[in-house]
């Protein structure tokens, strides 16, 4: 079943995650899956079948030597919490645990069916996070086809693990910029009804900074059919006919110039 998580809301309009809730993955870290459970947080439906997804995240757990338990993330196309797939960034680096192992470090994508995990993606390390460096999600979900785009922040601020503390960024690390990725995939198209939410494993104190959602207007897998011409020939007269949109054009050479003949079909 779903783990509870103590979910409280910040004087910013974003939300915690209190505890420190997590389920190792049954495989040992030489055989790295994306397939612990975490608390969930799910929102309510999403009317369209084609969205948009934006997030924003900020570990407080995170630390310099990749030992705690830290994971966050968002969910999609939910329908209970045997069925949903599920988007996990995690910065623990890959060690064994009890009962099992550490989720793989990096981007992580799977999907949940019938309680059974499936993963997508495994381990993409082209992002990492840092403890206190807020980041963005963009995530689009269009016809079975996902796109994910993430964008950290630029570092005014440091964890800095000896002291304890957070300090200023120095000019090298604000020089070096923020992180960002971006990635693909396709997998079952999402259903009607579904539902989306966020997700950590473990991460203790996680901030949630923003959740929302867009409904996004499909592009048509399919082309339009081109219009169809038929010619017909009586005596000296010849009569064009041709469905579907546009106008018939005329010119003396192949070369043009082009004019529309101007009216609708047929033309004789």
């Amino acid at each position: 079943g779903a783990m509870a998580g103590g979910w409280m809301s910040s004087a910013h309009g974003g939300f915690f995650q209190m505890n420190q809730v997590y389920t190792a993955s049954p495989t040992n870290n030489s055989i790295l899956k994306a397939d612990g459970d975490g608390a969930l947080f799910i929102g309510p439906a999403i009317e369209s079948e084609n969205f948009l997804l934006e997030f924003g995240f900020q570990s407080f757990s995170a630390n310099d030597y990749l030992t705690a338990i830290d994971g966050m993330g968002f969910v999609y196309d939910y329908k209970d919490e045997n069925n949903f797939a599920r988007v996990i960034f995690i910065n623990t680096k890959d060690m064994a645990l009890d009962g099992g192992s550490t989720l793989p470090r990096g981007i992580n994508v799977s999907r949940k069916i019938d309680g059974t995990w499936h993963d997508i993606i495994t381990g993409d390390r082209s992002f990492s996070y840092v403890r206190g460096r807020p980041f963005d999600v963009a995530f689009t979900a269009e016809n079975g086809n996902y796109h994910l785009v993430i964008n950290g922040h630029e570092p005014l601020y440091l964890w800095n693990q000896w002291r304890n503390s957070y300090f200023p960024a120095t000019p090298s690390e604000i020089k070096k910029g923020a992180s960002s990725a971006e990635i693909h995939w396709t997998d079952q198209e999402v259903t009607s009804g579904n539902r989306y939410g966020v997700t950590t494993w473990g991460s203790r104190l996680a901030h949630i900074l923003r959740a929302e959602v867009y409904s996004l207007e499909a592009k048509d897998v399919t082309p339009p059919e081109p219009a169809i011409l038929a010619i017909s020939q009586a005596g000296n007269n010849v009569t064009i006919t041709w469905d579907g949109d546009g106008q018939l054009e005329t010119s003396a050479s192949v070369n043009g110039p082009w004019a529309e003949i101007g009216g609708s079909s047929p033309a004789t």
